[in-house]
């Protein structure tokens, strides 16, 4: 970075503003997570479990979304 900067100082500076700022969004984006969920009244819980000769975590999730999405499309 410091062929972009005319000094040391500023080029520090900027990366440690830079710093701070994805700090504080990641911080924010927590905090709208936490609100955005505590406003969904949730009347299940359920865990799933697979089996590893049928399938890798990958593999799990995109079937697992596939399936969601398939229901929610026939429920509509």
């Amino acid at each position: 970075m410091l062929p972009y900067f005319t000094t040391e100082k500023r080029c520090e500076d900027f990366v440690n503003a830079n710093f701070e700022r994805v700090k504080r969004n990641l911080i924010c984006k927590k905090v709208r997570m936490v609100r955005k969920a505590n406003l969904a009244n949730f009347n299940y819980f359920c865990t799933f479990t697979y089996d590893d000769k049928k399938h890798t975590e990958d593999t799990f999730k995109k079937k697992l979304r596939t399936c969601f999405r398939h229901l929610t499309e026939r429920k509509n």
